[in-house]
């Protein structure tokens, strides 16, 4: 799996391209779009065909899948157009987790990159469903983009809102998923700090002790010296 995460990286990216561009482009050509529709295909079945490939070869296969839950949502789902999103967040994630590093650093690079992606698909999403609505107040995918990074934030300005039902449906995922990204990141973060603080006080002992053998003899050649200056002593 190692060997593939590089051409899987790059596929990943690929199917970003293919999934964001005709919703941040949406008067693109049908041959353009018919292309964008080809490279998603292909690249979800790459990663099938790797994600197949790895649960056969695995000695334990119930805990790989456990292990790599967003590898299995990245294969499985339909390509219904209200589900492909997800399926794009779980491709991010699959990359993100592809490395074993620090279990703690890798929870937050995973959950940094996991609230990035959020933000963009938010984006994405909320101005496919708003574009063309009534009174709509996001037209475009910048302003999709400030609606998103808002209502992630907490602030809600107001002066951008989802109207239709879809959007506020996407409105209050986005803030439920908020809501724990910041929560796992602040947790995480915190725990990493009170680690490296932690060790530093755990060594406070080891080296008190050694200052103290240090003074225990310092105090022995400090008596054998006063013998050899004054035998009677």
């Amino acid at each position: 799996m190692s060997r593939a995460q590089k051409p899987l990286t790059v596929l990943g990216f690929v199917f970003l391209f293919a999934f964001a561009l005709p919703i941040m482009f949406p008067n693109l050509s049908e041959s353009v779009l018919h292309v964008c529709t080809v490279l998603e295909f292909l690249v979800w079945l790459a990663f099938f065909v790797d994600y197949v490939v790895c649960v056969v070869l695995a000695p334990r296969k119930l805990e790989f899948i456990k292990s790599h839950i967003f590898g299995l949502v990245a294969v499985a789902l339909p390509t219904l157009q209200p589900l492909r999103a997800l399926r794009a967040l779980a491709v991010v994630v699959f990359v993100a987790k592809g490395k074993n590093e620090n279990k703690r650093k890798s929870l937050i690079a995973t959950t940094a990159i996991v609230a990035g992606a959020t933000w963009f698909f938010a984006a994405l999403l909320i101005t496919q469903s708003e574009r063309d609505a009534a009174e709509t107040t996001i037209h475009s995918f910048g302003e999709g983009l400030w609606w998103a990074i808002t209502t992630m934030a907490t602030v809600g300005y107001g002066d951008t809102h989802p109207v239709t039902a879809g959007g506020r449906i996407i409105g209050s995922a986005l803030m439920i998923v908020s809501v724990a990204l910041i929560g796992t990141m602040t947790a995480t973060i915190a725990s990493y700090f009170t680690e490296i603080f932690g060790t530093d006080d755990a060594h406070t002992p080891a080296e008190t002790g050694e200052l103290a053998e240090l003074t225990r003899e310092v105090q022995l050649l400090r008596e054998e010296l006063s013998k050899l200056i004054d035998p009677k002593s």
